[in-house]
């Protein structure tokens, strides 16, 4: 499994992935984001091989296909014992993050010369697929999601996909999907996962009260300073003519409208004159005119 790790990682740097000249600057000058502590020296040291390496894998498919990362030049399997010496050398490192670790060895070590050969991956995921999944066992398939999952929070440029239920119901559910699709072998992992995704949940529709419920749920001062406030409105900026019902018996009015039309309820006041009161609807544009 580790040597197939490192004839993809090798085959994809040549396919176009990340070369040794374009390794970005050490994480001192290009710090990734730290939204959460987690995955650490402490968790490090109490993770299995398994875990350890699949943490990297879903790691470094996130850091290259989703953060767009250029540091990983080294397979897997040579990162696993430089972290594990690096924490054992630097026990006041063991609340720095696993892939912060990952990028200081890295930076460390001396930069070889391209790879030569290998199988060329047009997949921005590599070789990260259903084949690579059906290969590992469960426990390197936790430390994959939790590697991927892990990146996504905190170095991705602008994640937007949340997963909020537990690991292993993601590792159910990929394994539902691939004993479903035997023919899922060269579809994306991250793919895959991305089908479990939390969904947006649907908006409810925002339904107004209607004027009617205003109306009725105001006190008679604020129903006065309206009716007010719209008939100085319409005599001197609309120019319309003809107000000479009171506030209060306009009030009165538009309340036994209302009550007696519920109906309406979507009716707003326009304009009252005399013993008659016109309503605009909103929904249709036409103004009814009501006479109590």
């Amino acid at each position: 499994m580790n040597q197939m790790i490192l004839a993809t990682l090798i085959a994809l740097l040549v396919g176009g992935w990340p070369s040794p000249a374009q390794i970005a600057p050490s994480l001192a000058d290009q710090q990734m984001p730290k939204r959460e502590a987690a995955y650490d020296g402490k968790w490090w040291s109490a993770a299995n091989s398994e875990e350890k390496a699949g943490f990297l894998n879903g790691t470094a498919d996130c850091l290259i296909s989703n953060a767009h990362e250029k540091w990983i030049t080294r397979s897997v399997a040579w990162a696993v014992p430089k972290i594990t010496e690096y924490y054992k050398a630097h026990p006041t490192s063991e609340t720095t993050p696993v892939p912060e670790v990952w990028h200081k060895v890295i930076s460390a070590t001396p930069r070889d010369g391209p790879p030569k050969g290998g199988e060329v991956f047009t997949n921005p995921h590599g070789y990260y697929d259903g084949q690579y999944w059906r290969e590992g066992d469960d426990s390197e398939h936790e430390g994959f999601l939790e590697g991927y999952l892990f990146c996504l929070r905190t170095a991705a440029k602008s994640p937007t996909e949340i997963y909020s239920q537990p690991l292993s119901y993601y590792v159910e559910k990929i394994n539902a999907y691939l004993k479903a699709h035997p023919d899922g072998d060269h579809e994306a992992i991250a793919a895959i996962l991305s089908r479990f995704r939390d969904k947006p949940k649907p908006k409810k529709p925002t339904t107004s009260p209607g004027a009617s419920a205003w109306w009725l749920s105001a006190d008679p001062g604020e129903r006065a300073g309206f009716v007010n406030g719209l008939a100085d409105c319409m005599t001197w900026e609309a120019h319309k003519k003809g107000y000479n019902a009171t506030s209060a018996q306009l009030n009165d009015k538009i309340t036994k409208f209302y009550q007696t039309n519920p109906a309406s309820k979507d009716l707003s006041v326009l304009t009252a004159s005399g013993g008659q009161i016109s309503f605009y609807h909103r929904d249709t544009g036409q103004i009814e005119t009501y006479s109590p």
